[in-house]
């Protein structure tokens, strides 16, 4: 045995000087010895552990040398000779210029390790900065309930990046919360409610969703949040409440009360729907001319009054929008998608919410998000989440930030009889959610969302863009109206033929 150990010995010596030698410890010709060499390979092994696992930055390609180098706190030529030696492998694909590509092939077959892997994946598909807040303090509450369970979160906001990540998780379950309306048309797997709902303790109250939602098909996802339309507008001690009985009693109020360039830039589709406009195939030339009169002389208010004046690009729209209201405008209108961004700033001024006019039929449509999950089973972790999401501590919270309302009837009801302990205003919108008419389903949902992208794409180009920019002279207008009747008339109709017939071959191929 002693002999066996000195001819170890000799041997690690004889190996140890042959690499000083050499100056490598591996068999390579690379210079820096043992200690460049393991760390090469310790980068190689994290970039191939973010990759498999479709971490944020790592889905397409890798983020830059800089990046990588202030991520891992290596050397850039640490960095650098990683990135080489994944391509030598067929990891990554160089691109000219355009830096190195994750090679589709290694992703195609991933491995994930369970014994390190988390016991829930979620996608968020929500990425302004106050959203990853919010759904991390929500996450961070579920771990301290849950501490037996681990999540890891994505924050994904293209569909297309959601459904690449999906194809690395076939077999493990992932949540995902704001689900893509083009994920559920696309044939990705989702997890049936009534199986999630039967692995979860509690948050399911299907019986008390609100009336607008109960018609939805909720087999594969649930609505966890509304984003009603509202007014948001800086409040003064003692100041004029807005007057929200018509669209152009708003902007009027908007005029008085905060001046010009006050609101935010004119949505085509959330007016449309204000005013009653998608609904209608219920209406004759003259209904429809006399729709289309009110919309002429609401943009030609906004336009000689300059309310509409603001540039807002998608780039940084989270910012522009937060600059908006602090320094420029004294009303916003728009969804609750950017009211959250206020309500985190400690240097925003008091702001008030009001609900947005509605049709005179009482109409409206509400924008939800929903949740849902995709994998070929349910797990109890994944489901408990779900849940969480769906229960009393995450629904509060929405509500009490305003990121929107609750889907649930007795939540609402709870903004409207303790209106103090929430945002001022929200009452009255959790009053117009609650009073809304069951909406009346005049056509199936595909053959609607052809008919409005028709209606808002033709009225956006021919007339809300010419009344804002300019003053059209009356002659042109009396022209203009009929031709958008008999345009609007004939379109729709053939919108609805096509679409039956379509319906119509489906029913009997089937």
């Amino acid at each position: 045995m002693t002999i066996v150990r000195k001819r170890l010995a000799f041997l690690a010596v004889l190996c140890y000087n042959n690499n000083r030698k050499t100056g490598t410890s591996d068999g390579t010709n690379r210079k820096g010895g043992c200690g460049m060499s393991k760390r090469i390979e310790t980068v190689k092994q994290i970039l191939k552990q973010k990759i498999l696992q479709g971490e944020p930055g790592f889905l397409e390609g890798t983020p830059s040398i800089r990046e990588l180098t202030a991520l891992l706190n290596e050397s850039r030529h640490v960095a650098a000779a990683a990135l080489k030696e994944l391509e030598e492998e067929k990891i990554l694909l160089c691109t000219p210029q355009k830096g190195f590509k994750v090679n589709p092939a290694f992703r195609a077959v991933p491995t994930l390790d369970r014994r390190n892997a988390p016991d829930v994946e979620v996608v968020f598909t929500e990425d302004l900065p106050w959203q990853t807040d919010f759904w991390c303090r929500v996450i961070r509450k579920f771990e301290m309930l849950h501490p037996q369970w681990k999540i890891k979160p994505y924050f994904l906001p293209d569909p297309e990046k959601v459904r690449e990540l999906l194809d690395l998780r076939r077999s493990h379950p992932v949540v995902i919360v704001r689900s893509p309306d083009e994920l559920h048309s696309r044939g990705i797997g989702f997890v049936p409610i009534s199986e999630i709902e039967r692995n979860c303790g509690s948050g399911f109250r299907k019986e008390d969703i609100i009336p607008e939602l109960q018609n939805l098909r909720l087999s594969d996802s649930m609505p966890y949040l509304l984003q009603p339309s509202m007014l948001f507008y800086r409040t003064v001690h003692g100041g004029e409440e807005p007057d929200t009985s018509s669209w152009l009693n708003l902007m009027k109020w908007a005029k008085r009360c905060c001046g010009s360039h006050s609101v935010m830039p004119v949505n085509t589709t959330l007016m449309l729907h204000s005013i009653g406009f998608f609904r209608r195939r219920a209406m004759n030339d003259a209904e429809l001319r006399e729709k289309l009169e009110e919309l002429t002389a609401l943009l030609s208010f906004i336009r000689d009054n300059e309310l509409y004046s603001v540039d807002m690009r998608t780039t940084d729209r989270f910012e522009q929008a937060r600059r908006l209201l602090i320094e420029h405008s004294g009303a916003a209108v728009k969804n609750s998608f950017y009211f959250g961004a206020f309500a985190l700033k400690g240097e925003t001024p008091p702001i008030g919410v009001h609900s947005l006019p509605l049709a005179a039929d009482g109409s409206s449509e509400i924008p939800y998000c929903r949740i849902s999950m995709a994998a070929p089973e349910c797990t109890r972790p994944a489901a408990e989440f779900f849940g969480f999401i769906l229960g009393e501590t995450v629904q509060t919270a929405l509500l009490k930030e305003c990121h929107g309302l609750s889907p649930y009837r007795s939540s609402i009801q709870k903004v409207i009889d303790h209106p103090e302990i929430f945002h001022p205003g929200l009452a009255s919108v959790a009053s117009q959610v609650l009073n809304l008419p069951e909406h009346e389903d005049h056509m199936d949902h595909s053959n609607n969302s052809n008919v409005e992208e028709f209606i808002t794409r033709l009225l956006t180009d021919r007339l809300f863009l010419p009344l804002l920019s300019s003053k059209p002279a009356e002659e042109e207008l009396a022209r203009l109206l009929p031709e958008l009747v008999t345009q609007i008339r004939e379109n729709c109709e053939h919108i609805h033929r096509k679409q039956y017939m379509q319906n119509l071959r489906d029913l009997l191929l089937h």
